[in-house]
């Protein structure tokens, strides 16, 4: 399915627009003085969950250790529409958006409790 990539496109995704989630208990170092998530944790969180998809639900999975392709991440972002804090579960959904000759554009998006997704990145 594609998806706009604009800013008001992105504040209206919805948990079924991505095709695989996992959980994240959030953890008290993951806060920053303001008592919501701080803005690296998305980024490692945007990395685990791709990197756990390729290793676990590919066909062929993915072994860092023994694969001739090595992944390189070449450009990242994050949009905010909301924070994220602890204690609490996140929802994070992963969709591919372009598979390209050498490249994947991947999109994660993450949502917890009540209210819309909270940040659209990847």
């Amino acid at each position: 399915m594609a998806l706009a990539l604009d800013l008001s496109s992105k504040r209206q995704r919805k948990p079924s627009d991505y095709p695989y989630h996992e959980e994240y208990r959030t953890r008290w170092a993951d806060n920053d003085q303001f008592s919501h998530l701080n803005n690296p944790i998305y980024g490692i969180l945007i990395d685990s969950i791709i990197n756990s998809y390729l290793i676990t639900q590919l066909p062929h999975p993915y072994s860092p250790q023994h694969s001739p392709f090595v992944g390189l991440v070449a450009n990242t972002y994050c949009d905010y529409f909301g924070s994220c804090q602890y204690p609490g579960v996140l929802d994070v959904g992963l969709r591919v958006v372009k598979v390209g000759r050498g490249s994947v554009m991947y999109e994660v998006a993450f949502w917890q409790g009540e209210g819309g997704v909270k940040v659209v990145g990847g």
